[in-house]
């Protein structure tokens, strides 16, 4: 191609030692005005004169679609090896991450029991998010353990984790924006149906049991059912962060953890979302980091209180509105009930 273009402008269009200068520009507004490459644009052409009759069809359906969590039954938690149904599920013992000389958690234990929903809060900076990274080891913890369903999980990797049931919803979204809400939720899902091995790499996806049945229940547990076909970029935010959550729900987790899953919601969103972790809590064990403590109490049965990396407290949600060790780093010293 270098060679033809040289060609044709040093020859055809005689530009002699200009045509560097031409080409280069012209290299430089492609990139600029076709940021997905001459094939990508084809793409989007095709996909702006296609598909538009589909979505224009649709819009109406959707957008007077009512936002309420419809009652669907959760997908189980997939079983995974003789994991016994009641006891902990998980154990934290003398978990502690140093960052040189910081000290971002500090000899953290903690037992959480199979179904379960478990809070933890503290002020910004407690090292709640820390904490979650090494528990589904997108991290490595200085010293410590974690064990899940009687296995020593330490130092796994997160792909791993996520195989043995420990699935997590990020604090910020993790999204395919060019992707639609269906191709998003069976990406997720195939991450736990195709197993540890990824040996079907050949295999279609359409021949995959059960694939179909857990992407439809999935969109219908998060509200997203009418939304499926729609490309990510066209949801509103708490769309998003309910989508999100379906991506971790639609890897059967036995255990699902979510950071700040109420983060920038607007009050109606708070309420929806409320409502549809509570119908999630219903199949597996949670443990929810989130700052709206009035939401957060009116989900968990306990509450753990992270302060400065360590564990401050611990205790149900009216000891810990009552707690004054709590009082006091929520309030600076400031007596009264939490909020």
């Amino acid at each position: 191609v270098w060679l033809y273009l040289s060609d044709f402008f040093q020859n055809t269009l005689h530009l002699g030692a200009t045509w560097k200068l031409v080409l280069g520009i012209v290299f430089v507004l492609l990139v600029c005005f076709l940021r997905r490459g001459i094939v990508g644009a084809i793409v989007d052409l095709y996909g702006l004169t296609g598909g538009r009759k589909r979505i224009e069809s649709s819009n109406t359906a959707v957008e007077s679609a009512p936002h309420v969590v419809t009652a669907v039954e959760p997908m189980p938690a997939r079983r995974r090896g003789a994991a016994p149904a009641s006891g902990p599920i998980l154990q934290v013992q003398g978990l502690t991450k140093r960052y040189g000389g910081i000290t971002a958690n500090s000899d953290i234990d903690l037992s959480v029991d199979h179904g379960e929903i478990r809070g933890i809060i503290g002020p910004n900076g407690a090292g709640k998010t820390t904490f979650f990274k090494m528990l589904t080891c997108e991290i490595a913890p200085t010293s410590g353990r974690i064990i899940l369903a009687g296995r020593d999980i330490t130092g796994m990797g997160v792909s791993e984790v996520c195989q043995l049931g420990l699935t997590k919803s990020y604090q910020i979204n993790q999204l395919f924006d060019r992707l639609t809400v269906r191709r998003n939720l069976m990406i997720a899902a195939l991450g736990e149906a195709r197993g540890k091995f990824r040996l079907d790499l050949f295999k279609s996806i359409h021949s995959v049991p059960g694939l179909s049945e857990q992407v439809e229940r999935t969109a219908a547990l998060v509200n997203l059912t009418a939304r499926l076909d729609r490309p990510v970029s066209e949801l509103a935010y708490g769309e998003k962060r309910r989508l999100e959550i379906g991506l971790a729900l639609a890897t059967s987790p036995s255990l699902l953890l979510l950071d700040e899953p109420l983060a920038g919601m607007s009050p109606r969103e708070r309420v929806e979302t409320v409502a549809l972790l509570k119908s999630i809590a219903r199949a597996r064990t949670m443990i929810i980091i989130d700052h709206d403590m009035d939401s957060l109490f009116e989900l968990v049965e306990k509450i753990t209180v992270l302060q400065e990396g360590r564990v401050l407290a611990e205790g149900t949600p009216s000891e810990i509105k009552a707690n004054a060790k709590v009082q006091e780093a929520y309030l600076g010293g400031v007596h009264g009930e939490v909020a």
